[in-house]
């Protein structure tokens, strides 16, 4: 628990930085995610050879996946965890690892981002630093929050749960909750581009981002006016009226 309380100031940091949340990745998208954590080992599991408890350690993980334009996604999820024995000397050093694939739901996206869960299937691996690894199928599952920057950045908390039966061959089986709490930098990769004016020229590319909609742009997306009377290309309904003409809200000249 110690751990956990060590790593609560950093989650609420960062959560009041994404506060400033502006924009999500439009349409479907790929997603990229390193995160770094805290892993929280259950409290009856034991290495293969050993009737140590294990001490919780540091966790760093991978998420790549392909997030559709409504709620379902798809992703692979890496992670691992250097620890030891959780004794006093003598102690054995391993390596928790895990990878899996799972289903992603995310049913209330915004333009701050959203919760999301997700559920799947892996591979556990124990492996310790002289003799031979230990490895089991696994149930992974677990949820979070995404909170967006900006169309291409966010921030990405979670908790999972990588679950796997006893792996000593004797004595009682049992299922083992192995929890991993994290935070994560992620890269929205192929999502659409914003054009928020409609003028088809993407807001990261757009001078003049308040054109009105039906106006002619370049592709700077700047307006023009080729006869000079006030009305943009576009929307003006008679588009070589003569410099000096009295002309109403659609560009057409009068002769009272």
């Amino acid at each position: 628990m110690r751990h956990v309380l060590r790593f609560v100031p950093t989650l609420l940091v960062l959560l009041t930085a994404a506060t400033c949340a502006v924009a999500e990745p439009l349409g479907s998208h790929y997603e990229f995610t390193p995160m770094a954590g805290q892993q929280l080992f259950d409290a009856n599991i034991r290495f293969p050879g050993s009737t140590n408890a294990v001490r919780d350690g540091k966790y760093l993980g991978l998420r790549f996946g392909y997030q559709s334009a409504q709620w379902l996604g798809l992703e692979l999820a890496y992670g691992v965890s250097p620890t030891s024995e959780d004794i006093a000397t003598g102690a054995r050093d391993y390596d928790f690892q895990h990878v899996s694939g799972n289903l992603t739901i995310s049913p209330a996206k915004g333009r701050w981002g959203g919760p999301y869960a997700f559920v799947g299937f892996g591979n556990a691996t124990l492996k310790p630093a002289a003799g031979d690894k230990r490895s089991t199928s696994d149930i992974e599952f677990g949820g979070g929050i995404k909170w967006w920057l900006n169309d291409d950045l966010g921030l990405r908390f979670e908790a999972r749960d990588a679950s796997f039966a006893t792996l000593n061959s004797t004595g009682p089986q049992q299922n083992l909750h192995n929890v991993s709490i994290g935070v994560g930098l992620t890269f929205a990769l192929g999502a659409t581009p914003r054009d928020t004016d409609g003028d088809g020229v993407p807001d990261k590319k757009d001078k003049c981002p308040n054109t009105p909609r039906g106006a002619t742009v370049d592709a700077n997306g700047c307006p023009s006016d080729s006869d000079k009377d006030g009305v943009l290309d576009g929307l003006d309904k008679c588009p070589n009226t003569p410099t000096g003409a009295t002309i109403d809200a659609n560009g057409r000249p009068s002769d009272s």
